[in-house]
C-alpha cells in the first residue's frame, strides 16, 4: 500500500447499510476513523437527502479508505468523506418514514375530504401517522385501518360504515405505491475507495471539506492532529469525555476505528485530549462557560486556552500539537498544565460568581452568559501564567499571592466594562494575547499587567455613563427584550443587595417600575414622537414574583397606596427599588415624557452609586 490509488465502485444503499452494520450478509465492513467529525445534519438536512435519492438527483460520492485489513475475513474501509450521508442512509433504512415527505403520500386529498378538513391540515395528520409508524410494515401499524382511526382519534370523528370501506380500499393502494417509493435499498451510489498511506487522511480530509457544511478549524485540526500527537491522559472525567463523543457515533450504528462496542478508548491524540478537557472545564466553572447539549460537539475553551498559556498566539494554535512539551518517547504529558488550568478556571469563576450568579428572573431557564469564549479564556489564562511559569516546568511563581490579589479585585472591574463596551467584537484574537502576555524591557515575556491593574474610578465612570447614553437612546414603542448586558449590570448592581439566601429563597422578577402599558398610553398621546426608553435599565427593578403579579398594571406607588402597605413593608419593598415609591407615581394629567427622562437619569446616579459600592471601587 505505499502508492496512493483511488478506484470508482458503485454500491446499493442495502450494500453500504449491511458494511456499516457488520451484518452476517455484508461483503464489507465500513467503520469510523477517529479524525471524523460528529453527525451534525438535522432532520431537514436528511430528510433533503432521501427525496433526491427518491427522484434521483446525484448524492455526491463517498470516501471510503481502505484500511489494510480484515475483520472476520472481510476488507475494513473508514469512511473519510460522507459520514453525514452515511448516517442518514443507515437511521433511514432503519425507519424510512421518519425521513419521508408527506407528498409522495397520494391520499391525503382523500382524507380531507372525508373529513372536511384542509388540504394542510390533512398533510399535517398524515405526517404525524408516518413518524409515529416509522417502518412501513404491517407489524409497525402500517395499514389503511390504522391511519383512519388516527384520523378519527385525533379529530373525534367516526366514520360511516360505507365511507370507510370505500377509504379503507383506496387508501390501501396509496399506502402500496409509498412503500414501494420509499425503498431505496436498491439505488446505486457513487464510492471512491482510497488505497494509501493513513498519514494522508488527515491531509485528504481537510481538503475534500473545502466545501459543503463547513468544518470548523477544530474539527480540521482533529484530523491534522490525529497522527503524531499521542498524549498521555490520566484523568478519568477527560477520558470519559472523549469516549462519550466516540459512543454517540457507536449508538448510531457505526464501528469506530480503534474502538470496539463498549469498550473505553486507551489512546488518545492531542485533538481528542483538549476535546475532553474542554468538556471538564465547562463542567468545573459552570458560570463562566455554558456546556453544550451535545457530548461530540467541541467545546473550544481548551485549545484557546492551551495556546495562551503556553505563551502562544492564537494565530499559532494549528501548531499547538508541535508546541506541546514531549517526553523522550515523543509523547505529550499535559497533567501539570491541567492541573494549573483547572485551579485557575475554579478561581476566576469564584472570583466572578458573586456577580455572575444571581439568578434575577431566569431561575427556570437555562444559564446563560454575557461574554465570549475569548474574554473569559484570556482572564483564566491570565491567572495561569500569573501563578505558574509554563517556561519553567510550571513551577510556581515567588510572587503569586499579591499578583492573585489583584487579578481578585480587578477582574470583575475589566469583565464589566468589556462587556459594557464590546470589545471583544474587534480583533479579538491578538487582544486575548495582549491581556496574557506583554513583553519587558530585554524583550522577553512576562504576565500582562492589564488584568491586575484595577481602572481609577473617574474611568470606571465614564464608561458606565457612555453606556447608559447609549441605552437612553434606544427608543422603543413596546416591551423589548433585556440585553444580556443589561441583565448583567443588574446582576452587579444586585450583588451587594440581594444576599445568596434570598436569591434561593425568593422567586423575584425583572419588572418595569412605569408599567409598559401606561408608558405605551402615554407615548400613543404624542403621535409625533417616535418612542420612549421603555425598557432602560433606569425602569427596570427587581420585584418579588409574587408582589409583581398581584399588582398586575398598577405603579408600585398606586399598589401601596391601595393595600395601605406599613412603613415597614415599603422599606422593605424600596430596599430592592433602589428608590422611593412615590417617584414613580404616575401624575394626574399623565406622565411627560421629560418627566420620564429625568427619573431615568436620577435613578442611574443611584444604580451607578450601588455598583460602585459593590465593585468595592466608590
Amino acid at each position: 500500500m505505499a502508492a496512493n490509488t483511488s478506484s470508482s465502485r458503485a454500491w446499493t444503499i442495502e450494500r453500504l447499510v449491511q458494511a456499516v452494520n457488520r451484518d452476517e450478509n455484508a461483503e464489507a465492513f465500513i467503520e469510523v476513523p477517529s479524525f471524523q467529525r460528529h453527525l451534525v445534519w438535522d432532520k431537514e438536512q436528511r430528510t433533503r437527502l432521501v427525496d433526491s435519492l427518491i427522484q434521483g438527483y446525484p448524492v455526491g460520492a463517498l470516501l471510503l479508505f481502505n484500511a489494510g485489513r480484515k475483520d472476520s475475513g472481510k476488507d475494513v474501509y473508514q469512511v473519510v468523506d460522507g459520514l453525514q450521508r452515511t448516517n442518514t442512509l443507515v437511521r433511514y433504512q432503519r425507519e424510512p418514514l421518519v425521513y419521508t415527505d408527506v407528498r409522495l403520500f397520494g391520499g391525503t386529498s382523500d382524507l380531507a375530504t372525508a373529513f372536511g378538513i384542509p388540504l394542510n391540515e390533512s398533510e399535517r395528520l398524515v405526517e404525524s401517522w408516518l413518524q409515529k409508524t416509522r417502518t412501513p410494515d404491517f407489524k409497525s401499524g402500517y395499514s389503511p385501518s390504522k391511519l383512519l382511526r388516527a384520523f378519527e382519534s385525533t379529530l373525534g370523528r367516526v366514520l360511516d360504515i360505507d365511507t370507510r370501506d370505500r377509504l379503507d380500499d383506496a387508501l390501501g393502494e396509496h399506502l402500496d405505491v409509498l412503500k414501494a417509493e420509499v425503498d431505496v435499498s436498491g439505488i446505486s451510489i457513487p464510492v471512491v475507495i482510497y488505497s494509501g498511506r493513513a498519514e494522508n487522511l488527515p491531509t485528504i480530509f481537510e481538503r475534500i471539506n473545502q466545501s459543503g457544511t463547513k468544518l470548523s478549524k477544530y474539527e480540521v485540526w482533529a484530523a491534522t492532529w490525529s497522527h503524531g500527537a499521542s498524549v498521555t491522559v490520566e484523568d478519568a472525567e477527560v477520558r470519559n469525555a472523549v469516549n462519550a463523543k466516540y459512543q454517540a457515533l457507536i449508538d448510531q450504528g457505526f464501528t469506530v476505528a480503534g474502538l470496539e462496542t463498549d469498550q473505553a478508548l486507551a489512546e488518545f491524540n492531542l485533538f481528542e485530549y483538549l476535546f475532553g478537557l474542554g468538556k471538564v472545564l465547562t463542567r468545573r466553572a459552570p458560570y463562566l462557560f455554558v456546556e453544550k447539549a451535545d457530548v461530540a460537539e467541541t467545546e473550544p475553551a481548551a485549545f484557546s486556552l492551551a495556546c495562551l498559556a503556553l505563551g502562544k498566539p492564537l494565530s499559532q494554535m494549528e501548531r499547538l500539537h508541535t508546541l506541546m512539551p514531549k517526553d523522550a518517547y515523543g509523547v505529550i504529558d499535559p497533567s501539570a498544565m491541567q492541573e494549573r488550568l483547572l485551579l485557575s478556571a475554579e478561581a476566576v469563576s469564584g472570583w466572578l460568581e458573586p456577580y455572575v450568579s444571581l439568578r434575577l428572573n431566569r431561575s427556570t431557564a437555562p444559564r446563560s452568559v454575557a461574554h465570549g469564549e475569548l474574554q473569559i479564556v484570556s482572564l483564566i489564562a491570565r491567572a495561569v501564567v500569573g501563578r505558574w511559569d509554563p517556561t519553567d516546568e510550571w513551577k510556581e511563581r515567588p510572587d503569586w499571592v499579591s499578583d492573585w490579589n489583584a487579578l481578585k479585585a480587578s477582574a470583575p472591574v475589566h469583565y464589566l466594562l468589556d462587556v459594557l463596551t464590546a470589545v471583544w467584537r474587534g480583533p479579538i484574537y491578538s487582544m486575548a494575547y495582549s491581556r496574557v502576555w506583554e513583553t519587558d524591557s530585554d524583550d522577553k515575556l512576562r504576565p500582562s499587567r492589564y488584568y491586575s491593574s484595577l481602572p481609577d474610578r473617574d474611568a470606571v465612570v465614564r464608561t458606565l455613563d457612555e453606556w447608559f447614553a447609549g441605552d437612553l437612546s434606544k427608543l422603543q414603542r413596546t416591551r423589548q427584550y433585556v440585553q444580556p448586558a443589561t441583565l448583567l449590570l443588574l446582576r452587579f448592581i444586585y450583588a451587594g443587595s440581594v444576599t445568596h439566601l434570598d436569591d434561593r429563597q425568593i422567586a423575584f422578577e425583572i419588572e418595569h417600575l412605569f408599567p409598559v402599558s401606561r408608558l405605551r398610553d402615554a407615548i400613543e398621546g404624542d403621535p409625533e414622537d417616535l418612542g420612549w426608553p421603555i425598557s432602560s435599565i433606569g425602569n427596570l427593578a427587581l420585584f418579588a414574583k409574587a408582589l409583581n403579579r398581584e399588582k398586575g398594571k398598577l405603579t408600585i406607588a398606586e399598589y401601596v397606596a391601595e393595600n395601605d402597605l406599613g412603613k415597614q413593608e415599603v422599606d422593605r419593598l424600596e430596599r430592592y427599588l433602589f428608590c422611593d415609591v412615590q417617584e414613580v407615581a404616575v401624575p394626574p394629567i399623565g406622565l411627560s415624557r421629560t418627566d420620564y427622562i429625568n427619573f431615568l437619569q436620577s435613578r442611574w446616579t443611584v444604580l451607578r452609586q450601588q455598583l460602585l459600592s459593590s465593585l468595592r471601587i466608590d
